[in-house]
């Protein structure tokens, strides 16, 4: 009686009585968008929060070497051997604060990854073209890269302009301003109800 919606009238309606379709099927589209941009703002919060702990190695690693640079030599120690030992010092947190940053770096890419991935998943959901999925892929690599990508250059020349820890702390602010500002410009703001994001992702569809 029931074999056009699978024996299951409550989940499933064939209205033309041709096709069967979820009665759910609309709802599960509607939870994959509304996560979908749950998942870019958390990759957006990700992304801000690693530049924040770049900042934050930088800055103690530039007062780490002023406080080396600024230290009294001991009285029992000489002073070819303490000048080397200083050297040596600055070398160690030179070393710790580059290799973390670029660490760093690296990570904050993983949020290009998640929001390409978010992305095909809801495409793949809603049964895209193939065009369409790597062009939304394309948008969000290009995006998101470049917001990480133009943060840290900006953030990094306003830290070198000013130099020293002082340098640091505003260089690292700056870059996360600038973040947190491109990421208004290309999500946050809607012209017509579309953000830029979305507005560049539909010129395939």
């Amino acid at each position: 009686m029931f074999a056009y919606c699978i024996n299951n009238p409550v989940m499933y309606v064939d209205f033309g009585g041709t096709d069967i379709s979820s009665a759910t099927k609309q709802e599960g589209k509607n939870f994959v968008e509304f996560l979908n941009e749950f998942v870019n703002q958390v990759s957006n919060a990700y992304t801000t929060f690693v530049s924040m702990c770049d900042g934050a190695l930088r800055t103690v690693s530039d007062y780490a070497i002023s406080g080396i640079q600024s230290a009294e030599r001991p009285a029992n120690i000489g002073k070819g051997t303490f000048a080397k030992n200083r050297v040596n010092a600055i070398d160690d947190v030179k070393l710790f604060k580059n290799t973390g940053s670029k660490i760093l770096n690296k990570l904050a890419y993983i949020g290009v990854l998640i929001d390409a991935g978010v992305s095909t998943v809801e495409n793949v959901t809603n049964n895209a073209s193939y065009e369409k999925i790597v062009w939304d892929i394309t948008v969000d690599v290009a995006l998101t890269g470049f917001n990480i990508w133009a943060s840290a250059k900006i953030g990094g020349a306003v830290g070198l302009f000013i130099g020293g820890p002082i340098g640091s702390v505003f260089g690292a602010a700056t870059g996360i301003g600038a973040s947190v500002v491109m990421y208004w410009g290309t999500d946050y703001i809607q012209i017509d109800g579309l953000s830029l994001r979305k507005r560049l992702k539909g010129a395939i569809s």
